[in-house]
């Protein structure tokens, strides 16, 4: 144990000379992390058999078996393309594109949420690497980089995903459901926790339109579910749901379910669930709270602006919520499947050619 101690250390210390080489990086990150891949790969599979989007009470259970994170990481699978092993995105594009799941070494990496500081942070982008984008509103930050790789564009990742439900279900889902808000909160992180008062946040908003929901969806992110969590929640306000946990390869298919099944997605602050829902065709209304708009000044920002083009009170047209979203999500990025292949391809082969480099 001591000798491998060792290793995780040297790692850690020489990390940014090993990510020079892809291939090496690898390596060396599946020789070091064996065990801990393993025991995660082991509690994903438990995950992975909930199929229904409310068995939060089920899922709940199964996070009191999350292993700890290796050395205070992120929880990721630890090889060179950790990235594209969260939430599933990266294995439903694949899948779209016939591409085999084996195959992710040679995948560009993607890009997961937006981006709120003014540069691009080496330590949680591997610079080195062609990277996926959804939208183009970091192409000219991208581009600045000395020595760049290649910046690909395909849309919402969310376009590529299967439902976790047929059409079928869905319908009959929604039938017992009757007309649905589906209510997305700012939610914790592994490194911070939020607090926010649920209910007068929809009972504010329902006040304020006037408008009748026969039931209130309540998405909950994984970090966020815990026993006292569920104990507070009034079950007979709130039906809850969940897509699972982060690296549960079902967690996009389920977040798909979801949104499909709400007729109206209140977002209260700016979340990559955005430009999903309206992709989907859904009614997307912003409703953030003051404080949130006077807090981060990078983050307000972004939240500003979503309510500008988003709220209740908005004055934009169509035209101009296609283009906000458009910028962030790349609606006009979409790809084929013979386009995610050739981006595939290109990527492989520039990284065989490079030997890595």
């Amino acid at each position: 144990m001591k000798g491998k101690f060792k290793i995780v250390m040297v790692y850690s210390k020489w990390k940014s000379l090993l990510q020079i080489n892809w291939f090496a990086d690898d390596a060396v990150r599946r020789f070091i992390s064996r065990e801990y891949n393993k025991e995660m790969g082991e509690f994903v599979q438990k995950l992975r058999r909930i199929q229904s989007v409310f068995a939060v009470d089920h899922l709940n259970e199964l996070l009191k078996e999350l292993p700890n994170s290796y050395h205070g990481t992120s929880y990721t699978f630890k090889r060179a393309f950790s990235e594209n092993t969260m939430y599933g995105y990266a294995g439903q594009i694949l899948k779209y594109a016939g591409i085999r799941q084996n195959q992710m070494l040679y995948f560009p990496l993607l890009e997961h949420g937006i981006l709120y500081a003014d540069e691009f942070d080496a330590v949680r982008y591997n610079l080195r690497h062609s990277y996926i984008f959804q939208g183009r509103y970091l192409e000219d930050k991208w581009n600045r980089i000395k020595n760049h790789r290649k910046a690909y564009y395909i849309g919402p990742y969310i376009h590529y995903a299967d439902s976790i439900y047929s059409d079928t279900q869905i319908a009959e889902i929604k039938k017992k459901l009757g007309r649905t808000i589906l209510l997305f909160l700012p939610h914790s992180t592994e490194y911070r926790n939020i607090n926010i008062d649920i209910e007068n946040q929809i009972d504010g908003y329902i006040r304020k339109q006037k408008e009748n929901f026969d039931t209130v969806l309540l998405c909950v992110f994984w970090k966020d579910i815990n026993d006292e969590f569920l104990k507070a929640i009034d079950r007979k306000q709130f039906k809850i749901c969940s897509a699972g946990f982060k690296l549960d390869p079902l967690f996009v298919r389920r977040l798909k379910s979801i949104i499909l099944l709400a007729d109206e997605v209140l977002f209260t602050s700016f979340l990559s669930s955005i430009g999903y829902a309206y992709d989907l065709n859904k009614k997307v209304v912003a409703d953030v709270r003051e404080d949130i708009l006077q807090g981060d000044k990078r983050f307000a920002a972004f939240n500003a602006e979503f309510m500008k083009y988003f709220s209740a009170e908005s004055d934009c047209d169509d035209k101009e919520r296609y283009e906000y979203i458009d910028r962030y999500w790349g609606l006009s990025e979409k790809k084929s499947p013979e386009e995610i292949r050739d981006i595939y391809l290109d990527n492989k082969k520039l990284l065989i050619q490079r030997l890595g480099f």
